[in-house]
């Protein structure tokens, strides 16, 4: 059943990261992505606190974080694991993560295959070959050999719909509630309840979460200067979108954009 929406899809590699911890390790500060990415937990044991919710995790599992969601982890010593950046969208140009997603925590009953898999990206990467087949399949392998959980809204309230789709404009400039109900002919508090029950978020936090997209996608994909970036995002103040930056992500801007840039130079 999970082969069929597959059949016609685009995927990126964004990037191939192994990670080992002889001691004990926190990330501390909240740790964000703008793309989705897999952990595979080849050797002891951790705790990721995904969206404030703690799992713990060891050596067989996996672990599924979609794009944007704020995570941190606590590592044992003595800690491996293989993580798979990417993205993939369906024929209609749809994020695959908009429709269906993994589990965030499984134990694969295939994870020696997985291994062997890992291994062999591994070994074609001292070769200075690229392993991008080699990790497409890994991750087709966890969509096509896992139940996965639906995200779709099948039948959204189609005045929710309207509310969305004013909010998806990226008219970042001022948050308007009274506007919102409007659009959906509903006073403001009857406009954020069904906003809710149909997204599982309210209007304000979707609001946020379209701006810090875009701040990240312009942080990773362009020269554009902070104060650039900050304005154009609706903020006029530096100081307040730094704040408000470091709260929805753990890190200054400045910090963010090394941290991708760090990230590049090491693959």
């Amino acid at each position: 059943m999970n082969h069929e929406f597959l059949q016609r899809h685009k995927f990126q590699l964004i990037s191939f990261i192994r990670v080992c911890h002889s001691e004990k390790y926190n990330t501390g500060k909240i740790q964000i992505n703008n793309d989705s990415h897999i952990l595979h937990i080849i050797k002891g044991t951790a705790v990721i606190h995904l969206d404030e919710h703690p799992y713990s995790i060891k050596s067989g599992d996996v672990v599924s974080i979609p794009p944007f969601t704020p995570f941190t982890m606590n590592i044992a010593a003595d800690f491996e694991m293989m993580n798979v950046h990417y993205k993939i969208w369906l024929e209609d140009d749809i994020p695959l993560d908009s429709f269906r997603k993994l589990p965030v925590v499984f134990a694969p009953s295939y994870f020696d295959v997985c291994r062997t898999l890992l291994a062999k990206v591994i070994e074609t990467l001292n070769q200075n070959l690229p392993a991008d087949p080699l990790l497409h399949e890994l991750v087709l392998m966890h969509f096509t050999r896992t139940p996965l959980h639906e995200t779709a809204v099948p039948t959204a309230d189609p005045r929710m719909l309207r509310v969305k789709s004013f909010l998806d404009k990226l008219d970042f400039e001022h948050f308007d509630s009274e506007k919102l109900a409007a659009v959906a002919c509903l006073s403001k508090s009857q406009m954020n309840r069904s906003f809710r029950k149909t997204f599982g978020i309210s209007p304000l936090e979707y609001h946020e979460k379209q701006r810090l997209k875009f701040v990240c996608m312009k942080l990773k994909n362009s020269a554009d200067a902070v104060y650039e970036i900050a304005d154009s995002a609706g903020f006029h103040e530096p100081g307040y979108f730094c704040r408000w930056f470091k709260k929805m992500t753990g890190n200054t801007p400045s910090k963010y954009r090394k941290k991708l840039l760090s990230l590049e130079e090491s693959l």
